[in-house]
């Protein structure tokens, strides 16, 4: 920090030393300091979208929604492209309960050109199809759900929403199929287990519930439901003596 405050005294209108100051103190967690270093670099140079996007980041930090909505609106008047903004754009609609917003947000990052890569549309995918299943929107985003897969095959989570729209629209087989392909990339995913019982038992096949949900219970999820299933369970198994 000294290194940069005595390089800035010599040379007060540089961009980079206020920039690289300012991810200093972001480093440091002390966001004020690194927020006035962001906003001198920005006031120097204003089309480097940069500064104005950690400025935002900051913003979000403090819980300060309309600044950061502000201050990602300005990076992409310099910055067209910049799929970064328009994705916290979509989170600031998705807090403030604007899933119409959001939704439109995220298909303006998919239809984006040059397309963003297939790493930033499994994310993007994943949480438009969130937004979507929020406005019960299940057979639209099961398709999210399913493109998500798609972009990115080690993404359990895809995999695991996609199980569960299945589930919604009552597609036990498919809903199994992903479950399990999600718990063959990451083993050790509570609900997953969990989801995957519950669907067993709808398909009254009692003994891989129960295997599951005891799997589920030994990665440390013991709540109300996994024990009304357990109950539920012990009956249909004639073990409830």
């Amino acid at each position: 920090i000294q290194i940069y405050n005595n390089a800035i005294r010599n040379n007060p209108t540089n961009y980079d030393l206020y920039y690289n100051l300012g991810m200093t103190y972001t480093m440091l967690n002390d966001f004020q300091k690194a927020k006035e270093s962001y906003a001198m670099a920005a006031e120097i140079n204003s089309i480097i979208y940069h500064s104005k996007y950690s400025i935002g980041l900051l913003n979000l930090i403090y819980g300060d929604l309309e600044e950061a909505k502000k201050d990602f609106e300005e990076c992409l008047s310099n910055e067209e492209e910049e799929s970064d903004s328009y994705y916290y754009l979509a989170r600031i609609a998705i807090i403030n309960g604007e899933l119409d917003k959001a939704i439109a947000i995220y298909t303006q990052i998919i239809e984006a050109d040059p397309k963003p890569n297939n790493v930033v549309l499994c994310v993007i995918y994943k949480h438009r199809g969130m937004a979507k299943f929020a406005m019960n929107q299940f057979e639209d985003a099961l398709e999210d759900f399913i493109s998500s897969c798609e972009c990115d095959k080690s993404s359990f989570r895809s995999f695991y929403y996609a199980g569960i729209a299945y589930s919604v629209l009552e597609n036990d087989e498919k809903a199994i199929e992903y479950f399990t392909k999600s718990i063959d990339i990451n083993e050790y995913q509570a609900h997953a287990y969990f989801r995957r019982a519950l669907t067993y038992y709808h398909m009254n096949d009692y003994t891989k519930s129960m295997s599951d949900l005891r799997r589920a219970i030994s990665l440390g999820l013991e709540d109300e439901e996994t024990r009304g299933l357990h109950n539920k369970l012990l009956t249909k198994l004639g073990l409830d003596f």
